[in-house]
């Protein structure tokens, strides 16, 4: 019996994650000829993409976005391979997720956008070029929302689930009042809403 290219390690990881988070080009094209599923996502919703641009792969990140691996995708934190490349200062993977159409105003459930994971970093030429893409100057990011309040204002219910395992507090006030629940409820994410109350969120709390 042939191993399984798909099967996954208790986080979630797959064989092309892990050639991907490590650089190993031939590994990761192997995989790709035996059908392994490039948008695969981990329990924390980073896929190989991810994982390669945030360690700064470039070949395996090209090899990855032509087999179809998506530039938008978010993990549970909300933020997208292009943060990870920019927040760790691997312009060559910037300038080519910029061209491949990642949006560079993207915000993140913790308030970072790429410019100002690079500025905050000391990654000054990502920052001079997505300055040239289009990207605001660096602001200080809004620190009064948890992640969770982020996930569940956005309706990412994949996010709000494995925050909450990881013991994200459903209860928790944001400095205008707001908790989770009002925020998935105000945005209309009814599924969120009611995994929230599943998970003892108060449906009663007022602002």
């Amino acid at each position: 019996h042939g191993a399984q290219v798909g099967q996954t390690d208790r986080h979630g990881q797959t064989a092309l994650m892990l050639a991907s988070q490590n650089g190993h080009l031939l590994c990761i094209k192997y995989l790709v000829m035996q059908h392994a599923d490039v948008g695969q996502a981990r329990q924390d919703g980073w896929t190989a993409l991810m994982l390669a641009s945030h360690h700064g792969h470039m070949s395996c990140v090209e090899h990855l976005v032509t087999h179809r691996a998506q530039v938008g995708e978010t993990n549970c934190d909300g933020s997208t391979a292009l943060m990870l490349a920019s927040q760790n200062g691997h312009l060559p993977c910037v300038e080519y997720l910029v061209d491949q159409g990642a949006e560079v105003g993207k915000i993140n459930y913790n308030g970072s956008t790429a410019i100002l994971l690079a500025s905050e970093n000391g990654h000054q030429a990502c920052v001079d070029y997505l300055l040239t893409k289009g990207a605001q100057e660096p602001q200080a990011r809004n620190v009064s929302m948890t992640t969770l309040m982020l996930a569940s204002k956005n309706g990412d219910l994949a996010s709000v689930k494995y925050l909450v395992r990881q013991e994200a507090q459903v209860g928790d006030i944001s400095d205008d009042g707001s908790t989770a629940l009002m925020l998935a409820s105000e945005n209309g994410h009814l599924a969120c809403v009611e995994y929230l109350v599943r998970q003892g969120a108060q449906v009663g709390r007022a602002r």
